[in-house]
């Protein structure tokens, strides 16, 4: 399997990791990250998320959402 291929893998992984860690499914953590639009940069920290503990990733995505929420929501989106 390619790089490109494995880290795809692995986002997809993750993502059924948080939705199970959050009582959702995967796709839900999907709509949510791309209604957020932080899809791609979610994806980006492949490295950082691959590296660290699952629970650093988790936290760090959820204030990843809240800060996008509230930068929506002041209208600076």
């Amino acid at each position: 399997m390619s790089e490109s291929g494995q880290e795809f893998e692995f986002f997809v992984y993750r993502l059924e990791q948080l939705g199970q860690h959050r009582g959702a499914t995967g796709a839900a953590v999907l709509r949510e990250l791309d209604e957020s639009g932080i899809t791609s940069l979610v994806y980006q920290l492949y490295g950082q998320y691959h590296a660290e503990r699952i629970e650093n990733a988790f936290d760090d995505v959820a204030e990843l959402l809240r800060s996008r929420r509230e930068s929506l929501a002041a209208g600076s989106g």
